[in-house]
């Protein structure tokens, strides 16, 4: 792809490649608190073909999971842990944001989840406040980690996608092939990455693409 733009940042996506993936509807969701700053939330969801009625795909399972221990390694190996014991089951892709403490060493605090979640792919990034399990936190130190075991069939695949300038035009690679039934995830850095002229090219080249993302 080539587009009108130019800025060399990477931003992280996923491109999630669910031929045989129902997205799913909201389901019930259970919330339960835990002292130490600990918060947990499971979802699960399932979606059914229009026309379809008597046949249900297997649910997509989600888990999610908030920890502000001020030990940013500790705090992530948990967060890591509560999703993994609401999930109940292999993670295919896990989502982590984070604050504070863990913005020292961030590969310390995802070794830290790969260790306790081991999800089949991971993304994530940096914020100046955290949201998950039905809890905002606006400062300090606070980990959220988001997780999804998908349908039978289902995949997620982690790529970064860059931009640069080449003769005067800005060039767009590293997003993957999409599909009528792909979906993404986009997580940008708002000043150094042109994410609306790149979104604009996404929807004009493939508009049957959800994007999801920040």
């Amino acid at each position: 792809w080539s587009s009108d733009v130019c800025s060399s940042d990477l931003p992280q996506l996923v491109g999630k490649r669910d031929g045989d993936l129902g997205l799913a509807d909201a389901g019930r969701a259970e919330q339960s608190d835990h002292g130490g700053g600990r918060h947990r939330r499971s979802i699960v969801g399932s979606w059914c073909g229009r026309g379809f009625d008597d046949v249900r795909a297997d649910p997509m399972k989600v888990a999610a999971a908030v920890c502000t221990d001020s030990d940013a390694v500790r705090g992530a190996a948990q967060a890591a842990r509560d999703v993994a014991a609401d999930l109940g089951e292999d993670a295919d892709i896990a989502l982590v944001f984070a604050g504070g403490a863990h913005l020292a060493a961030p590969e310390r605090s995802l070794a830290a989840i790969e260790s306790e979640l081991a999800p089949g792919s991971l993304i994530g990034c940096c914020a100046g406040g955290v949201l998950g399990a039905g809890r905002e936190y606006e400062s300090g130190t606070a980990i959220a980690v988001w997780a999804a075991s998908l349908d039978d069939g289902g995949a997620a695949e982690p790529f970064n996608a860059t931009v640069s300038e080449r003769g005067g035009t800005g060039v767009l690679e590293g997003i993957p092939e999409l599909s009528p039934d792909s979906g993404l995830i986009l997580l940008s850095d708002p000043y150094t990455f042109p994410t609306g002229p790149v979104l604009d090219r996404i929807a004009q080249d493939t508009p049957w693409v959800p994007v999801l993302g920040g």
